[in-house]
């Protein structure tokens, strides 16, 4: 058995828990890699950055979903101007097509949907408009319209 080193030394090694070196007993003592009052950091800094992280990809996911539901209400509005411009169709039959399409495509995308369709001797205009699902405090509409012209029977 060798005996220990006597007096003080400088640092010998540094290991996973901090800087190992000898004091005037020979006996080895450990300084804290993070002596200098920034204990209990990493957990700080990682809980921020996670924060960080979850409220970026609600942001990511609620842009998908009001891309979605624009996307979903155009699609109604044609659809309802399809039916509504229609050789001897009616704005209420336009109405109930783009309702029809809501609800089997995005039952639950666009919260409250309202379809209003009017039609003139000429043109038929739809305007679908509700909210949009979310994610957490963000509360956004779509508004979409479709116009065209009435099919008319030519002699």
């Amino acid at each position: 058995m060798t005996p220990p080193p006597t007096g003080t030394c400088d640092v010998a090694t540094l290991g996973p828990l901090g800087a190992f070196a000898f004091d005037a007993d020979g006996l080895g003592e450990v300084a804290s890699a993070a002596g200098d009052g920034e204990a209990g950091y990493n957990i700080v800094e990682f809980m921020l950055t996670f924060v960080a992280l979850i409220v970026i990809t609600m942001i990511l996911i609620q842009f998908a979903l009001l891309w979605h539901a624009r996307h979903v209400a155009q699609a109604a509005a044609q659809d309802a101007l399809r039916t509504a411009s229609d050789y001897q169709s009616t704005a209420a039959a336009g109405q109930s097509d783009g309702y029809d399409y809501l609800h089997q495509v995005a039952p639950h995308l666009v919260l409250n949907p309202q379809v209003a369709v009017t039609r003139s001797a000429t043109t038929v205009t739809v305007e679908v408009t509700g909210g949009v699902l979310s994610v957490g405090p963000f509360h956004l509409t779509v508004r979409e319209s479709a116009s065209g012209p009435v099919e008319r029977r030519s002699p």
